[in-house]
């Protein structure tokens, strides 16, 4: 560790962010692609944060449906409602 923070020291300013653009790219590639959402387009070797971009845009996408939604578009009950807790909701 000692090692490599001696490095980092040595490194310009220019140099570390590339560093650490590459590790953040190396994080969201594989969070994107177990999820099948892949970037449109080959990025250029400068252009860092596309597959966050990517991540963020896809997920900010996903449709989102409450237990009681997916129970009016299925046609069944959440678990845990009953009756009795449907008649005391309508009395409130």
């Amino acid at each position: 560790m000692i090692l490599i923070r001696h490095w980092f020291d040595l490194w310009t300013d220019h140099q570390r962010k590339q560093c650490i653009h590459n590790i953040l790219d190396c994080l969201w590639i594989p969070k994107c692609v177990k999820l099948g959402w892949f970037v449109p387009y080959t990025p250029a070797d400068n252009e860092y944060g596309s597959w966050k971009k990517n991540y963020r845009d896809c997920a900010a996408d996903l449709d989102y449906v409450t237990p009681r939604e997916a129970a009016e578009v299925y046609g069944t009950k959440p678990k845990g409602i009953t009756e009795e807790m449907k008649d005391r909701q309508s009395e409130l």
